[in-house]
């Protein structure tokens, strides 16, 4: 006998339900397009061969709508010889669907098909026959093959990729002589309607636990005819692969998919509205504590400038940024901040507002809205996860046009899966409405991060996709919502045109301004933009690498769907020579909900020992790790702000308790479930706390030069506060009633004429104006701040008299 190559050696499972001696029947199927030439004699070899093999044999010939008199010559021998029939399908519907037609009208024991080009001895089948008895599958592998070298180098790679993406160890996959247990085939799901049919049954049979082993089998050439397997069936193939190895191996769609509306086994806790109030409270306690401290530069300073400009001057159509027209960015940042400042007053906390509540937002709507497609257990660990990134934390405590992008974009997306796999259209609206804001928070960015996955997702899966009906009416009603200000801001600055849309979208996007870095230089921001929840992308990964099914049962379409558009919007901007780390933010929510729903099944659902434990260290080296990480924080807090209260003691003891007693739990086995995780997420999320209502307030408190010229005008309010080459940005929040001078570097007669006048003033410098001071003043200022690149000086000296005349200064003063 040849050599065998099992792909599965355990025997079939129902090897003893057949008697041994039973008589053997046999369906053999000849799928024939455009065959005239060969078919007569593949027929003719097809029932000498099956003579041989088995008592009682069928040759169906499925004629896959020919051309040519193929149907007519099958019809001719069936006429004589009832052992033959001719299935004619409609029209041509492809290989598969020719094998598939077969094997559904298959009425003998065992199943076998081949191609009607005679390049295989049927002889053969009588060992494909023996080893039927004991597997459920018998395939041939093609020994010396006789194609062309080209389509030899197509096989080779076909069955590498299918073999690696579909799990299928077999050696030669599309070799056309197989056997089957009738049975068998006939209870494989099979959709396949081209040649990419042999994959799906050796990968559905896989999954269905059947037996296979491999048999060398002659190969010969063609006897006549042309080949229907040409380059141009690669695209379709490699698509049939991509959309099988989606739908029915990673994210499985259907009564197979474990949604939230279908089958969500979470504890009525994640359903209640108790865990929508926990998870309120502590979003608002992460991003609320503490958000009063001093704006950051330069972002912050600018925006509230704007805003605070936008709110006096009663001007919402042009921002303008010191009286110049600022025409970077779209307005609903500036409109939403002078909002608040008109409602709170001037204050950092009333700038932050509106970040704080899209943070705020975007954590709430991917639990509520990610619980109807996920378990609602997984979804409320996403959000809490989402919660504890250092990276989104941050951004929702800083003034900044990203995170209205994100909250904007990842409810969009939520809202348009909803509507594919419900097609409601209340939710195509919905995120029609969220497209628009966010284009009204970004601008046309929003359409590339929104639009790409909605489609490239219904190329995957194949679901209804809006009409081009539902695309028109969305594409006008966000033109008609954001029209007006565009337009206005058109007519009111001509220069808008080019520097919005072309300047600060296509070209900065092409050659990257002054952000520009490699290629690869997100990966890392990711990373640490989700730390300390980016500890735990193993465990992700693991869930989505794995092939069990019990596993996959878990990965549902909006899994796919959300990893789907984090991949996405990662590439997108790492295509972009421009780069910087906030663009990323909107990746973030979805892989957030993808590592929720790892942990939901690998330690809530799964309570299989060997499965639970497959990272039982993750919970103890997490806390640790935060425990290490606190020391330096903890430092650093004691340095620069001296003056610790009792709400740093309380944190620190808080943290360090409850690091101990992960320690202490380190060996217990219940702490790897639950107990441990919940341990873990409370040092998790005291840590956040800690961080950014701490450490930033208190790092932003030492390094703000607004604050520090505060501080030290509040001494005596009566001077002027002079910035020498430094922006007057936000002075007036912190400098409300001070006399504000704003000179440039070159401007030293008019410095030396205040200082002449204002021997005490405040003088507020950058440093390269502050390299000046020492040759422009006889003595040096006495140094009261200094931050970075600026200083902040409180003037002692007094002006000499033959200096300002040597410089042809008039003692006298232009406020």
């Amino acid at each position: 006998m040849d050599s065998l190559a099992p792909a599965a050696q355990r025997p079939s499972s129902k090897q003893n339900t057949l008697p041994s001696d039973r008589s053997r029947s046999i369906s053999l199927i000849l799928p024939a397009y455009n065959e005239e030439d060969v078919i007569r004699g593949a027929v003719a070899e097809a029932i000498a061969a099956l003579e041989t093999v088995a008592e009682e044999f069928e040759v169906l010939v499925v004629n896959d709508g020919s051309k040519d008199a193929t149907a007519q010559i099958v019809q001719q021998i069936a006429a004589s010889d009832p052992r033959v029939r001719l299935l004619d399908q409609p029209k041509n519907m492809g290989y598969g669907a020719a094998l598939r037609r077969g094997f559904a009208e298959s009425t003998k024991e065992y199943v076998s098909f081949t191609d009607a080009d005679c390049q295989f001895d049927l002889r053969e089948l009588d060992r494909l026959m023996f080893l039927a008895k004991n597997y459920d599958i018998v395939t041939g592998y093609r020994m010396d093959r006789q194609d062309h070298w080209i389509r030899n180098v197509y096989s080779g790679g076909y069955n590498a990729i299918v073999r690696n993406l579909l799990g299928v160890k077999v050696r030669d996959i599309d070799c056309a002589l197989k056997v089957f247990r009738r049975e068998v085939v006939q209870s494989l799901t099979l959709h396949s309607n081209g040649f990419f049919i042999n994959s799906e049954v050796f990968s559905e049979a896989k999954r269905a636990g059947y037996s296979i082993i491999e048999v060398g089998v002659t190969h010969r050439s063609r006897a006549a005819g042309e080949s229907k397997v040409s380059p141009l069936q690669i695209l379709p193939v490699g698509t049939s692969i991509l959309r099988y190895w989606w739908n029915r191996l990673m994210f499985p769609s259907g009564a197979s998919a474990k949604t939230n509306a279908t089958n969500d086994n979470s504890p009525s806790f994640f359903k209640s509205y108790w865990a929508t109030a926990v998870l309120a409270i502590m979003a608002i306690i992460v991003l609320g504590t503490n958000a009063g401290y001093p704006l950051i530069e330069p972002d912050e300073v600018r925006y509230a400038q704007i805003a605070m400009e936008m709110a006096d001057s009663g001007d919402y159509i042009t921002p303008r940024l010191l009286g110049e027209p600022y025409l970077d960015k779209p307005p609903l940042l500036y409109w939403l901040s002078a909002a608040s400042i008109s409602c709170f007053g001037q204050g950092e906390f009333s700038f932050r507002l509106p970040s704080i509540l899209a943070a705020f937002c975007t954590v709430m709507g991917l639990f509520l809205i990610g619980r109807q497609t996920v378990s609602a257990r997984a979804a409320w660990i996403g959000a809490f996860g989402l919660l504890t990134c250092g990276g989104f934390v941050l951004a929702g405590r800083y003034i900044l046009t990203d995170m209205l992008l994100t909250c904007f974009v990842t409810l969009g997306l939520m809202f348009a899966f909803l509507y594919l796999t419900n097609q409601r259209s209340l939710n195509w609206k919905l995120a029609t409405l969220c497209c628009a804001a966010a284009v009204l928070a970004k601008g046309p960015v929003a359409f590339l991060l929104m639009v790409p996955p909605v489609l490239i997702f219904g190329w995957l899966t194949q679901c209804r996709l809006p009409s081009m009906k539902a695309w028109i009416a969305s594409a006008a009603f966000v033109v008609l919502l954001c029209s007006p200000w565009y337009a206005l801001v058109i007519s009111q600055n001509a220069e808008f045109s080019y520097h919005f849309f072309w300047k600060h979208n296509i070209e900065r996007f092409a050659s990257g301004s002054n952000h520009t870095q490699p290629f690869w230089f997100y990966l890392p921001v990711v990373v640490a933009g989700m730390f300390p929840l980016s500890m735990l992308v193993p465990w992700a990964a693991a869930f989505l690498a794995s092939r069990k099914d019990e596993v996959g049962y878990h990965r549902n379409p909006a899994i796919g769907f959300g990893l789907l558009t984090s991949v996405w919007i990662l590439s997108f901007f790492s295509i972009s020579s421009c780069k910087l780390p906030t663009y990323i933010l909107p990746a973030i929510p979805p892989l957030c909900l993808l590592i929720g729903s790892a942990i939901d099944y690998f330690m809530m659902l799964n309570r299989d020992a060997n499965q639970t434990n497959a990272f039982p260290a993750i919970p103890q080296r997490g806390t640790l790790t935060l425990l290490l990480l606190l020391v330096p924080v903890c430092l650093i807090v004691a340095f620069v702000d001296r003056g610790i209260n009792l709400w740093f003691h309380a944190t620190i003891c808080a943290i360090a308790l409850a690091a101990v007693g992960s320690i202490l739990k380190w060996k217990t086995p219940k702490f790897q479930l639950a107990p441990g995780w919940i341990a873990s997420a409370a040092v998790v999320i005291v840590f956040t706390l800690f961080t950014w209502s701490s450490l930033v307030p208190t790092l932003a408190s030492q390094r703000s030069i607004q604050a520090a010229a505060s501080r030290v005008w509040a001494q005596n309010k009566e001077q002027p506060v002079i910035f020498f080459d430094h922006t007057t940005m936000a002075s007036q929040l912190y400098l409300p009633s001070a006399e504000i001078h704003s000179l440039a570097i070159d401007q030293e007669a008019e410095l030396l004429q205040l200082l002449q006048s204002h021997p005490q003033a405040i003088l507020v410098a950058s440093r390269r104006a502050s390299n000046l001071l020492p040759e422009l003043l006889e003595g040096v200022s006495k140094i009261r701040e200094r931050l970075g690149r600026d200083y902040v000086f409180a003037c002692d000296n007094e002006m000499s008299a033959n200096r300002t005349a040597n410089l042809g200064v008039e003692p006298t003063i232009q406020r």
